[in-house]
């Protein structure tokens, strides 16, 4: 006669915790959203390829920029960046003084070398940096009055528009490796059948 199992002792069920109001307001309150308010394009500043670009508001407060594909085959980051580092870093220029798109490279630490460029030339196309009378290849401030001006305008066209989440991984539309084109020639046709008669 063969020994009988034991029955298996019942698990401990956890008891069920209310959520407290740390939580709950977690939950109702979701994160920020973030509207575009424009997508634009612009040459990159060597003039070799094409950018596209955009400009986004969370609430009303701060714009924010990001490049979101290149028509060429460099890399960069799409990550948002705010209006308000890039001046912050610019204001570190002293007055008068030209500057280069190196002067942003520390909003990119650890990311691709194109990032500060591809930024600076949506700068350059919304007028928030001109180049330089002096100096060749080196810029200065633009309007920035005039920029603030037009993203009011355009966020109060955009007061209906959806918004999207801060958070949102949109993949950038970058050079992908190629592979070798499938082979285009065709199997062998299968002799048919004849019919019997």
């Amino acid at each position: 006669m063969k020994p009988t199992k034991s029955a298996k002792s019942a698990k401990p069920v956890k008891p069920v915790i209310p959520a407290t109001p740390a939580k709950l307001e977690a939950t109702t309150n979701p994160e920020p959203a973030l509207r575009i308010l424009k997508t634009a394009t612009c040459p990159s500043l060597s003039g070799k390829s094409k950018l596209t670009y955009q400009i986004g508001l969370e609430g009303s407060s701060d714009p924010q920029l990001r490049i979101t594909a290149n028509s060429s085959t460099g890399f960069f980051s799409n990550d948002w960046v705010s209006l308000s580092e890039i001046q912050e870093l610019l204001d570190k220029v002293p007055s008068g003084k030209p500057f280069t798109s190196f002067n942003l490279l520390p909003l990119f630490r650890g990311k691709s070398m194109n990032s500060p460029g591809f930024l600076f030339a949506a700068l350059k196309q919304e007028g928030l940096v001109q180049a330089s009378k002096d100096k060749k290849r080196c810029y200065e401030r633009g309007d920035l009055k005039g920029f603030m001006a037009s993203i009011k305008a355009q966020r109060d066209l955009a007061g209906d528009a959806k918004a999207m989440p801060l958070k949102a991984e949109d993949k950038p539309k970058q050079a992908t490796p190629r592979t070798p084109a499938a082979s285009s020639k065709k199997a062998p046709a299968k002799p048919k059948a004849k019919k019997k008669a």
